[in-house]
């Protein structure tokens, strides 16, 4: 769970709760979600959608883990659960002057990608390699990355590897939001 101040938004960001679900601030201007939420069955997605949907915040963005299982199985009928707040960022999205980005690492690439110019947050599930990963990251990732840096990447996974990280050589600030651990504390 981190709190990320970017052009005087305020964004919760977390991921891998694993079903140890917590309650969502109230004051956020964004929340994104990383995945790994346990979303195996539809009443699980149905339930976790449901929270989501009373949070007041105005937006949520959702990128589904390799633990979300139903978003892989039956991605048309989860799309169908998205209460009107939260949205499964895959791609860009614009929202308060800032392009947010989903790229469906979960948790890695399988194919080279390319990031297009412009993104201020890219949201993965999955780390790069290199990056608050412990030597389990993404290549395929990291090297798109390096191609075409945002400001920041937003990711988990990893859950040991919580944290932050700044690139001066790429200006990009890595953060691994996996709260798993802080949870399980």
């Amino acid at each position: 769970m981190k709190w990320i101040t970017y052009r005087g938004k305020r964004i919760y960001a977390y991921s891998d709760t694993h079903g140890k679900h917590h309650i969502l601030p109230a004051n956020a201007d964004v929340i994104i979600c990383a995945g790994d939420i346990g979303l195996y069955t539809e009443e699980d997605a149905a339930a976790y959608m449901k929270i989501l949907g009373e949070c007041p915040c105005p937006i949520i963005f959702f990128i589904p883990g390799n633990h979300d299982l139903f978003f892989d199985i039956e991605p048309e009928r989860a799309m169908r659960l998205l209460p009107p707040n939260v949205y499964l960022l895959d791609g860009a999205y614009i929202y308060g002057g800032i392009c947010f980005y989903g790229l469906p690492a979960v948790p890695w690439l399988h194919t080279e990608v390319i990031l297009p110019a412009g993104i201020d947050i890219l949201v993965t599930h999955g780390a790069p390699k290199g990056y608050l990963d412990e030597g389990r990251g993404c290549p395929l990732l990291t090297q798109a990355i390096q191609e075409n840096p945002p400001q920041l990447h937003i990711f988990g996974h990893i859950h040991s590897a919580y944290g932050e990280h700044q690139d001066d050589k790429l200006s990009i600030r890595f953060i691994n939001v996996s709260c798993y651990e802080l949870l399980s504390s």
